[in-house]
C-alpha cells in the first residue's frame, strides 16, 4: 500500500519541512498505510493499492470561516477534515485502485504543545494523525470511540516519532 500526501498550494511548515521532515513524511506515510492494511479498515477484496491525502495548511482567519462554514463553531480550532467516502459515519470506500481518502485543514498557529511535556512536532503529528482518522470515519461523539480514538492517534504519533512499524497488522 502506497500513501501519498498532497501538501496542498504551500510548502509544509516545521516539523514537516527540509531533510528531517522528508524522514518524518516518510514514518507518517508508513504508520497510515499500516492502519490502512490492518484488518477492517478497507473492506475485504478491495484491490487499493495507493491512498492520497491532501494536507493544507491555513492561517487563523482561514480555519475560522472553514470552521463556520462546515461546523457552525466561531473562530478558529487546530485541525478540520473533510472525509470524501463516510456515510453515516462509517468510512464506505469504493473498489478503486487509487483512492483519495479526503482533505485534512491544519492551522499551525492553533496546534499548541500539550500542557504535559508535549513538543510542538508530536502535537503537530498528533492533530494530523486525528485528521486522517477523521477520514476513515473515525469520531468521538461518544467516550469509548473518543478513548478508542484517543489511544490509536497516540500510538500512530509514538510509532511515526520512533519509526516502529513492527507492531502493525501487515508489512
Amino acid at each position: 500500500m502506497k500513501v501519498v500526501l498532497n501538501w496542498g498550494a504551500s510548502l509544509p511548515p516545521e516539523p514537516f519541512a527540509g531533510e528531517e521532515g522528508e524522514a518524518l513524511q516518510d514514518r507518517i506515510r508508513c504508520v497510515w498505510a499500516r492502519l490502512l492494511l490492518a484488518e477492517g479498515t478497507l473492506p475485504s477484496g478491495e484491490e487499493t493499492r495507493e491512498a492520497e491525502v491532501s494536507v493544507s495548511f491555513v492561517d487563523p482567519n482561514s480555519m475560522a470561516e472553514l470552521n463556520r462554514t462546515y461546523r457552525q463553531v466561531e473562530g478558529p480550532t487546530d485541525v478540520l477534515s473533510f472525509p470524501l467516502w463516510e456515510e453515516e459515519g462509517r468510512f464506505c470506500p469504493p473498489p478503486w485502485e487509487v483512492l483519495p481518502l479526503g482533505d485534512v485543514v491544519i492551522c499551525p498557529e492553533q496546534v499548541q504543545p500539550q500542557e504535559c511535556g508535549g513538543s510542538k512536532e508530536r502535537q503537530m503529528l498528533l492533530v494530523l494523525h486525528h485528521g486522517f482518522l477523521h477520514l476513515l470515519g473515525w469520531d468521538h461523539d461518544t467516550p469509548q470511540k473518543e478513548q478508542d480514538m484517543w489511544e490509536l492517534q497516540e500510538r500512530m504519533v509514538s510509532d511515526t516519532l520512533e519509526g516502529n512499524f513492527a507492531s502493525w497488522a501487515h508489512s
